[in-house]
């Protein structure tokens, strides 16, 4: 048995109608239309509700600390050693002359290319004061 068509609402056929004659393209729905006006009058933060915004920032300042409690011995240590493991994986690759997109690629993670740098120089200094002769330093 096939389905019936739904049937239209007057509302959204006048809005079809009007969108045709006017070449506009009709909203999408109340609330999207609602923001678009809002956020024309405002600017683009019009969209971010302030509550949810306070309430987000409230929520991220607790975090850290509520995660570290919740958390037993056991499983910081996990989270420990895999970000340790991380840093060594930077150093390792950065000896080997990976680039810093290269390292981003490789490991999976975001890193700000001044840590990349910072990094970087480290390792040349380290070579630089090893490579010097004796008394030198």
């Amino acid at each position: 048995m096939a389905k019936k068509a739904m049937k239209r609402d007057v509302n959204q056929s006048a809005a079809e109608l009007v969108a045709g004659v006017t070449g506009l393209e009709p909203p999408t729905g109340v609330y999207e239309a609602l923001l678009k006006r809002v956020a024309a009058k405002r600017g683009a933060d019009a969209q971010k509700n302030p509550a949810a915004v306070a309430l987000g920032r409230l929520g991220g300042l607790k975090g850290g600390k509520a995660r570290a409690k919740a958390l037993s011995a056991k499983e910081r240590r996990k989270i420990a050693a895999n970000a340790a493991k991380k840093r060594w994986d930077v150093v390792k690759l950065v000896r080997k002359g990976y680039t810093w997109r290269e390292i981003e690629k490789s490991l999976g993670i975001k890193m700000p290319r001044e840590k990349y740098e910072a990094t970087k120089q480290q390792f040349e200094n380290l070579v630089r004061t090893k490579s010097a002769p004796a008394g030198q330093h």
